[in-house]
């Protein structure tokens, strides 16, 4: 609950000694923009223009109310709205000596409605942990599977250049098989091709010997 000068119409209001507070009629009867009557004054609907033209900005948020002569509805609300443990208006609020049911009441409703703001607050500090653990969790998430990606997609393509490579090898290997078995034919016809002559050569020498011998006989 936040309540401020601008949030009611400035004809409703004084200001005085740097504080605010509300200007009583003796009819006790306020009126809106629209014309419409009022007990007590009414929200103020022209709140960009309240703070244009009367806010001064240098006047600090707790000291914009005066602490005497206004609503006690007004100070509980006020009080409320500050969380400094040495405000005024919390300590004017729980110092107050008229201890009628009414202002007992009063009291366990300040009390209930400061124990229900500190937990919509921390309930909004939760949330707001739990939006940023997920948030984290969330990209921690897609690094881990971006890095994946990049990890097996390098894997990928260094298994592709192994098997490349070996490929290469194994047609090296069977290039070399083949054209190795091809010179041993080559080399092994030639050994037969020099062996045939040899015999021949062998043979010729041998008949000219026996012809030779046949003659000396």
């Amino acid at each position: 609950i936040y309540l401020y000068p601008w949030h009611f119409f400035r004809r409703h209001l004084t200001f005085k000694n740097r504080k605010w507070s509300f200007k009583y009629n003796d009819d006790n009867i306020y009126a809106d923009e629209e014309g419409k009557k009022f007990t007590c004054p009414p929200p103020n609907n022209s709140v960009r223009r309240f703070v244009a033209e009367e806010l001064l900005s240098t006047t600090s948020p707790k000291d914009r109310w005066t602490t005497t002569g206004m609503p006690k509805w007004l100070m509980v609300m006020l009080a409320i709205d500050d969380n400094e443990s040495d405000s005024a208006l919390s300590k004017k609020v729980e110092a107050e000596e008229d201890m009628s049911p009414k202002a007992m009441q009063m009291k366990v409703e300040l009390h209930r409605a400061r124990a229900h703001s500190l937990k919509e607050q921390l309930d909004e500090k939760v949330k707001n942990s739990d939006a940023i653990l997920a948030a984290v969790n969330e990209r921690h998430a897609k690094e881990k599977l971006a890095w994946k990606e990049k990890h097996d997609a390098a894997l990928s393509e260094l298994k592709q250049k192994h098997e490349k490579e070996l490929k290469v090898n194994e047609e090296q290997l069977k290039a070399n098989e083949q054209k190795y078995e091809k010179q041993l034919k080559a080399n092994e016809q030639t050994y037969k091709e020099a062996l045939k002559a040899k015999d021949a050569d062998i043979s010729a020498a041998t008949s000219v010997i026996h012809d030779q011998k046949e003659t000396i006989e």
